[in-house]
């Protein structure tokens, strides 16, 4: 089970649990998580509101598959590099602008970094296993990295700068795109879609729909 504890000050006591392999910590009221190197065996770990600026403590738990540092003040990813087996990670809510220590990362699967800072997907090139990607209220304006993420079904990039979709065509298992608010005018790229597909697209300059006419549910579509 996890162990989910909210308003701790002093985690210390976890020290022997070595043999931990699921960690939920929420609301903590203390910023000494050093404790956390011990816990080698951890597969799964949970630090959600926690005030978080420094990761550096992570690096070396290379066991770790799911990773949620949801709501935190972390700028700086550099920790997660070595942390090769990661197939999902949260890090909505944070101040991150720079996604470059994500590059050795290439067996994500899963990526949430709704609400950051950041302007560029550069270092997700590589990350050709993907299958979710939310980067939703950032300040993005090119797709172009993640072409090579043949296996994305889900997309999601509202509020954001990008004016191009080109990136998300020729994706087979693509069925859910979310990219209201920005400065998209061509659904061309999307005429790959199945009929049953999900498509968000409102506060766009959008002229041509019939690219997605096929496509049943599409908001944003004038009726």
């Amino acid at each position: 089970e996890d162990p989910a504890w909210i308003g701790i000050r002093d985690i210390s006591p976890l020290a022997g649990m070595t043999r931990l392999r699921e960690l939920t910590l929420e609301h903590l009221e203390c910023q000494d998580l050093s404790v956390l190197k011990k816990l080698t065996s951890l597969e799964s770990l949970e630090l959600q509101y926690c005030g978080i600026k420094d990761i550096s403590v992570l690096q070396d738990l290379s066991g770790l598959k799911q990773l949620n540092l949801h709501s935190n003040k972390i700028t700086d990813l550099s920790a997660l590099s070595s942390l090769a087996g990661l197939k999902e990670l949260r890090l909505s809510e944070n101040q991150i602008a720079d996604l470059s220590p994500l590059s050795r990362l290439t067996g994500l699967e899963h990526i949430n970094l709704e609400s950051n800072q950041v302007k560029s997907l550069d270092g997700l090139e590589d990350l050709t296993g993907l299958t979710y990607l939310n980067m939703g209220k950032n300040q993005i304006d090119s797709l172009g990295p993640i072409a090579k993420a043949g296996k994305l079904k889900y997309f999601y990039g509202s509020d954001n700068r990008i004016t191009s979709l080109g990136a998300l065509s020729g994706k087979p298992e693509l069925t859910s795109v979310s990219a209201g608010n920005n400065k998209i005018t061509d659904l061309s790229p999307l005429s790959g879609l199945p009929e049953d597909a999900y498509l968000s697209l409102d506060g766009n300059n959008i002229s041509d729909w019939s690219p997605v006419a096929h496509v049943t549910t599409v908001y944003g579509r004038p009726k």
